[in-house]
């Protein structure tokens, strides 16, 4: 499955490329994983994130698609503390439900 995998992403990458050594150098597309799985707070800041790291524990994460938005006045800058957050003010069933929305509509076959 893994070659299958790397033949579609050359393919793509370098339509005319004979194989994989054709195309050392070219950056194929793909879908940053980081925010799928790392629920840091500048993956989730919109147009008001402006550092890697949030400064002061303030906190940049105002949304996470597609149930979760309109945070921006309780940003959130950690996943344990949204967790902790939406556990308090939402309940178990809506923390699974925001959270494995997330995950399955992140990276979709389109992709």
């Amino acid at each position: 499955a893994l070659d299958a995998l790397q033949r579609r992403v050359v393919a793509r990458a370098a339509p005319n490329a004979s194989s994989s050594l054709d195309v050392v150098g070219t950056v194929p597309p793909g879908v940053n994983l980081g925010g799928w799985l790392v629920l840091e707070d500048w993956f989730f800041s919109g147009t008001g994130g402006r550092h890697v790291v949030s400064q002061n524990n303030s906190g940049q994460g105002t949304c996470l698609p597609p149930l979760l938005w309109g945070m921006d006045t309780e940003p959130w800058s950690s996943e344990g503390l949204l967790t902790k957050h939406l556990l308090d003010s939402r309940g178990e069933a809506k923390v699974l439900e925001i959270f494995t929305a997330h995950r399955q509509t992140y990276i979709v076959d389109d992709d």
